[in-house]
């Protein structure tokens, strides 16, 4: 079924049955207000996950949301990103999908693929409730600072990050995004799935992506 897709705020929202829910492939689990209606099903959600609920989103991202939609849900559907047109799709399996093919892991759900930042191959989360990606000192340059970002985490709570501008490469596929340094304790978190960085959902600003997770990859358009 497709829904209407938006970036607003920095954040992937899509609008189902006229209420708005933060898409977020970060998460491995998905909350809410009150149950999710999604392709023709029921979905019975709680109200918060580890201490965080729709008010603390709504404080922290500025936008009032209906919940949040997590890997538990998503990763049990084909999904079409298409943010440029403004929809998201879910298939319970696409045919015939086409597109730049990159191998994708999971790691507690959470989505994980191989990228190249400035030049250094690494693995990374793709988070699409990131607002931006980011990354570890060592694999930023110090003439690509281009100020300084706010952002927050629900273990963190609010924090401010050094910004870069980086070069980002999955494939054969390049971008210029925005790259925070990670504080330490996500640095901790990461290097338990064996991760070197996070990349944020500019990616989908860009590219109209096909989302595979149970056949272990992603498409790229």
């Amino acid at each position: 079924m497709e829904y209407s897709l938006k970036r607003d705020m920095g954040h992937i929202i899509t609008s189902i049955s006229g209420e708005d829910w933060l898409i977020d492939t970060g998460s491995p689990q998905s909350f809410g207000v009150k149950n999710l209606s999604l392709c023709a099903a029921e979905i019975e959600l709680p109200s918060g996950f580890m201490g965080i609920d729709t008010g603390f989103l709504t404080k922290h991202i500025g936008l009032e949301l209906c919940g949040l939609i997590g890997v538990d849900i998503l990763n049990n559907y084909d999904i079409v990103f298409d943010l440029p047109n403004e929809r998201i799709t879910f298939f319970d399996a696409i045919e015939d999908p086409r597109g730049y093919e990159l191998s994708l892991k999971l790691y507690m759900g959470i989505p994980l693929l191989r990228v190249r930042i400035n030049e250094e191959a690494m693995t990374g989360f793709f988070d699409t409730g990131a607002q931006i990606s980011y990354a570890s000192p060592q694999a930023l340059k110090p003439e690509d600072k281009i100020g300084t970002f706010n952002d927050f985490y629900p273990v963190l709570g609010a924090f401010e990050t050094e910004l870069y501008r980086i070069n980002l490469v999955l494939g054969d596929i390049s971008l210029d995004c925005d790259c925070g340094v990670f504080p330490d304790i996500l640095h901790s978190m990461l290097t338990v799935a064996n991760a070197q960085c996070i990349i944020g959902n500019t990616l989908l600003e860009q590219h109209r992506m096909i989302y595979m997770p149970r056949s272990g990859k992603v498409l790229i358009s």
